[in-house]
């Protein structure tokens, strides 16, 4: 920090969380802050490592850190409502998340605080939304609701996934599609898929001998092959 430059902020305030070093926290963060370099990423980071003192103050900081959220980042609003869920206070949650937000995860939260509420139409939705990536990107254990009916497509840390097609094309073709395209359009993201289709059927890739347009090469290899 002599050289007006804040880093590690995280790592600092878990190391301290963990120490139960709440003095050392604030004394940092305060001198942190007061440089103002990556002033959002430390405003989050202290709300995270009084999160994890279990220090009410969090809310004030994930607050702070929620209003500092550059355009486009939605870390700070996924780390407040889990501080909120974690705090029983689905209504929060409901509130927050805007039901348009383009981040699935976002969808996930939402949909977890619907179904607390009994809101459940409403929380298979949300659900419904972060289903497709659940697969490379699981939920977080916590948040599975014991006995839940539209939580059933999920996928959750720790699950063994079922595979459900002969090989992984399907699979990886959806994730292409989810890593290229995630804020395009509907229309944007079916021509990343056709795009991805054509480079396949265009011949031989590896273990696939040449194929027609009639769509085997997708059980062939999965598209591994593909660059």
């Amino acid at each position: 920090m002599r050289f007006g430059k804040v880093r590690y902020s995280y790592q600092i305030a878990a190391g301290l969380a963990r120490l139960g070093d709440r003095n050392s926290m604030d004394q940092f963060f305060k001198e942190a802050l007061a440089i103002g370099d990556r002033k959002y990423l430390t405003t989050l980071d202290y709300a995270r490592g009084l999160s994890l003192l279990d220090d009410p103050q969090a809310e004030v900081w994930f607050k702070q850190a929620v209003a500092l959220q550059p355009e486009g980042n939605v870390d700070a609003l996924a780390y407040y409502a889990e501080w909120l869920l974690d705090h029983d206070r689905p209504a929060d949650v409901a509130m927050l998340i805007d039901p348009n937000a383009h981040i699935e995860y976002l969808h996930f939260l939402r949909g977890v605080a619907l179904e607390r509420l009994g809101k459940l139409e409403e929380a298979r939705a949300a659900y419904q939304i972060y289903a497709p990536i659940s697969r490379p990107d699981p939920a977080p254990k916590k948040y599975l609701i014991a006995g839940s009916k539209v939580q059933e497509s999920l996928i959750f840390e720790g699950d063994v996934i079922p595979q459900y097609v002969p090989c992984d094309g399907y699979n990886d073709l959806a994730l292409v599609i989810e890593c290229e395209a995630a804020g395009e359009s509907e229309g944007g993201q079916r021509a990343v898929g056709w795009t991805v289709r054509t480079r396949v059927f265009k011949g031989t890739l590896a273990n696939c001998v040449y194929v027609d347009n009639s769509g085997t090469t997708l059980e062939c290899n999965p598209l591994s092959a593909v660059s």
